[in-house]
């Protein structure tokens, strides 16, 4: 029996082929083993032979180079293809070289990554070691970019917090409700409905399913712009339902404002949310940490220009944020149509979309409920405290203790959002057993962090407290909280 080596191999997704009306037949078919054969030990040198020799007429379509030399070394032997191929004769089926050759590869490939797994598993200290260091390298190297990329987006927010607390004390008061009335109502759906993306891609690109990864991504992308209609129509109409709650006329004039021209955000998260998590679910982080910082450096002039140069107010704040917004989804949709990064998870947008909404829906609305509950809770927080006997003191504790909370969700969130692509990527690939390992390494990283956490919190309170506050009492519940 005779092995072909393989250096690349093409993945059933990686070309189209396409089959004439003619009749199969016997004679073909058989033809069609030697050059399956052909195709399986040099693929790239097979490819014109296959188009120039077509069986049955069937026309060989393109053939993506990259995924040719991206796809998984492994090795097949002449006999197993033979004896495929007869099976398949026999029982009357029309078999082609491509869909053969590419059958048996990734069915072998799904073996040995089954194989490998329980090579791991059989190994030693020594063993269970380097794979603990591995999977903390990749877990990291994920995580890094996505955590520089959460610091950007908070530092996003606080460059609008200042430049609302320079036009004023109003503005500043208005442009702080509206934020917390878009986070609470708009910002937080998206987020948590984008989030129920992540099983599906991370699960579809560790199978190689490249065609269900982009029909997720255009499904959630149509959910989103769905939702965000009648999110659209709240913020809208956010002034007479503040003056309806009791809030004060002016606060709720300049939240208004700010939520108005805040409307275009809705569309550009709508497609930014879902190609994040799209590009996490494959690994791709750090062009996702470069564009954010290229959008962040941007939205600093974009203030200054915007509320004092040309005198917006307001309006300028809202319309940097959102600016700065579509520059990051600009500058991945640019990184992504010059890099080809994506070439084969993305098919280009389908009808099919349009159809099959449930599946994702049912991932996205417990998403959702989770994100929306770990978010609303700030607010609920400085609602309940403006009841305590000293409310002055208790809401002001608040604003000194989000701030300090705040700085401790980059690098959580980002390890959470990388464990559940490495989990998802193992589990598609056939390997619970390291999904199951990654899933600890990350445990034991997110006890680390806590720890450290705590440490810096407990040692720098007293620093923290003047920060904020010269009052006594404030001072006294920030050092307590």
């Amino acid at each position: 029996m005779m092995d072909f080596p393989l250096s690349h191999a093409a993945t059933p997704s990686a070309f189209s082929l396409q089959s004439s009306p003619t009749p199969s037949c016997r004679t073909c078919d058989t033809v069609a083993l030697a050059r399956a054969q052909t195709f399986v030990a040099f693929p790239h040198a097979a490819t014109r032979r296959l188009v120039r020799n077509r069986p049955c007429r069937a026309r060989l379509g393109r053939v993506s180079s990259v995924a040719l030399w991206n796809a998984t070394p492994v090795s097949i032997t002449a006999e197993a293809v033979r004896v495929f191929l007869k099976r398949r004769v026999d029982g009357g089926d029309r078999v082609t070289p491509a869909f053969v050759a590419t059958a048996l590869l990734w069915k072998r490939a799904m073996a040995e990554g089954r194989d490998s797994e329980a090579a791991a598993a059989g190994a030693g200290g020594g063993g269970m070691a380097r794979l603990v260091a591995g999977e903390l390298r990749e877990l990291w190297s994920m995580a890094a970019p996505i955590t520089a990329l959460n610091c950007l987006v908070y530092l996003r927010a606080m460059v609008s917090v200042v430049c609302l607390g320079r036009l004023g004390p109003l503005e500043l008061a208005g442009g702080a409700l509206s934020i917390g009335f878009t986070n609470i109502t708009g910002y937080s759906v998206l987020f948590g409905l984008a989030s129920g993306l992540e099983p599906l891609c991370s699960q579809a690109y560790g199978s190689r399913n490249w065609e269900l990864i982009s029909l997720s991504l255009q499904r959630t992308i149509v959910l989103l712009l769905l939702v965000a209609v009648p999110i659209a129509v709240l913020w809208v109409n956010l002034g007479p339902i503040l003056v309806a709650l009791g809030q004060d006329p002016a606060i709720t004039a300049a939240a208004a404002t700010y939520c108005l021209h805040s409307l275009p955000d809705l569309l550009t998260n709508a497609l930014l949310q879902p190609l994040r998590v799209f590009l996490r679910s494959q690994g791709i982080t750090r062009p996702m940490a470069t564009c954010s910082a290229a959008a962040v450096l941007l939205h600093v002039p974009l203030n200054v220009l915007l509320v004092f140069v040309l005198r917006l107010g307001v309006p300028g704040v809202a319309l940097a944020a959102v600016v700065t917004n579509l520059n990051m989804a600009l500058f991945l949709l640019g990184y992504l149509r010059v890099s080809r990064a994506c070439e084969l998870t993305w098919r280009g947008w389908s009808r099919a979309a349009l159809r099959g909404l449930s599946p994702v829906l049912r991932l996205a609305l417990p998403s959702c409920v989770g994100v929306c509950l770990e978010w609303w809770w700030y607010e609920i927080m400085t609602v309940l405290a403006g009841y305590l006997p000293d409310p002055t003191a208790a809401v002001g504790a608040t604003a000194g203790l989000i701030p300090a909370t705040t700085l401790m969700h980059p690098v959580p969130m980002a390890l959470a959002a990388c464990v559940s692509t490495r989990v998802g990527n193992e589990l598609g690939a056939g390997r619970p057993k390291r999904a199951k390992m990654a899933a600890l390494v990350a445990l034991g990283c997110a006890v680390v962090i806590g720890v450290i956490h705590v440490v810096w919190t407990s040692i720098f309170r007293e620093q923290w407290a003047r920060l904020f506050t010269a009052d006594a009492v404030t001072y006294f519940n920030i050092n307590t909280f």
